[in-house]
């Protein structure tokens, strides 16, 4: 009888812990592809809810979505990196700063993380170190926009006093994007201030071609005309930027004289 009892109960106690470990087992169970597919849906969503309305000045609803973004799911990089330029914008270096590092643990090699986080290394004193994450985003042969992750990298190093190598960038920006107005734009201001007139001609002759004029690259063309003796542009460049923004500091310094 006991031995009889024992068994019965034994196969009950077992029973009842292969029961509970079944229940735990599903409890435990890795989330399938659905519910994962359902999470990266939402938080893909919410991620561009944020970006949009950062883009629309509403940074404190922007935030929102993105904090939404990261609770629905922690390993979605992209609403890292969102909200890490919504941070810089805001100042908040060290917000930004462990946000940018969160999304590279998650995605090394993803262009625009690489390009963006580059940029806020640039503007938060690392130009130097910066270079090598534009380098990153050019590699991807998928990155759709090379020539800008290249104007960034000449912007850096200009901060970083090496004309040579922003020069290269710039150039290397035109060998991608033949129109890029800012490349265009800095290697004309380089060219000009190295003295090579012919050269910074052609290119601001382009980038107003290229573009639609502005206060900077008017006054541009016209300091280039000006150093090469050309009248004709310098009078119909300087016409233009006194026409259409007399107001700008440009057109004060035009009006002075002042073509440093």
């Amino acid at each position: 009888m006991f031995d009889k009892v024992w068994g019965n109960g034994w196969r009950l106690g077992w029973a009842g812990v292969l029961a509970a470990a079944l229940l735990a087992g599903c409890a435990n169970a890795p989330q399938s592809r659905v519910q994962q597919d359902d999470l990266l849906n939402r938080a893909t969503i919410h991620t561009e809810l944020g970006q949009g309305y950062y883009e629309h000045g509403e940074v404190a609803v922007a935030l929102k979505e993105l904090d939404e973004a990261i609770r629905v799911d922690p390993a979605y990089a992209p609403a890292y990196n969102m909200r890490a330029l919504v941070y810089m914008h805001l100042g908040q270096e060290a917000q930004a700063r462990a946000d940018f590092s969160r999304a590279l643990a998650l995605t090394p090699k993803d262009a625009a993380l690489n390009n963006d986080y580059g940029w806020f290394l640039c503007q938060h004193g690392s130009p130097g170190a910066s270079i090598k994450y534009f380098m990153t985003a050019i590699a991807d042969p998928l990155y759709a926009t090379p020539d800008k992750a290249y104007v960034n990298a000449g912007l850096c190093a200009l901060k970083a006093n090496d004309a040579g190598r922003a020069e290269q960038y710039f150039t290397d920006a035109l060998e991608r994007q033949p129109d890029n107005p800012q490349a265009l734009y800095h290697l004309a201001d380089l060219a000009f201030r190295a003295g090579r007139f012919a050269r910074a001609s052609a290119l601001a002759h382009k980038l107003l071609t290229v573009s639609a004029p502005t206060a900077e690259n008017l006054w541009l063309a016209i300091r280039i005309a000006h150093a090469a003796g050309d009248r004709d542009t310098e009078a119909s460049a300087a016409m233009l930027l006194r026409s259409r923004f007399a107001q700008s500091p440009q057109a004060q310094a035009l009006a002075r004289g002042n073509y440093q």
